[in-house]
C-alpha cells in the first residue's frame, strides 16, 4: 500500500496510513516511503523518514547506507541539519 499510494504522489496520505496501522510499522515500511520521498523530491519529509528508520533500527543496513557519502546526501537534498543527527547517532 505504502508503495503503490506513494508512487501516485499521496505522500501525506501514506505518512497518515502508516501511523495509523494497527500494528507498529517497521523499519522496511518506513524505508517504502524513504523511497517515495527520493522519487518525488520531497526531502523535507524525507529527513523526517530517514530519522524514523535511524531511531527505530539504528544498525539497519540501510541507515549505514546513508553514511557512504555526506556530501552525496547534501547533493540529494539531505540538509546539513540531517547531516548533524546523523553524526550524533554516530551514523557519519
Amino acid at each position: 500500500m505504502v508503495d503503490l499510494i506513494g508512487n501516485a504522489g499521496h505522500l501525506q496520505e501514506v505518512e497518515d496510513f502508516i501511523n495509523t496501522m494497527s500494528c507498529k510499522p517497521n523499519g522496511l515500511v518506513w524505508m517504502a516511503l524513504l523511497m517515495v520521498c527520493r522519487v518525488h523530491c520531497n526531502w523535507e519529509m524525507g529527513e523526517q523518514v530517514a530519522s524514523r528508520i535511524l531511531d527505530l533500527e539504528p544498525s539497519n543496513a540501510a541507515g549505514y547506507g546513508l553514511q557512504s557519502s555526506p556530501l552525496l546526501l547534501v547533493a540529494n537534498g539531505i540538509s546539513r541539519q540531517m547531516l548533524n543527527y546523523l553524526e550524533k547517532k554516530n551514523v557519519v
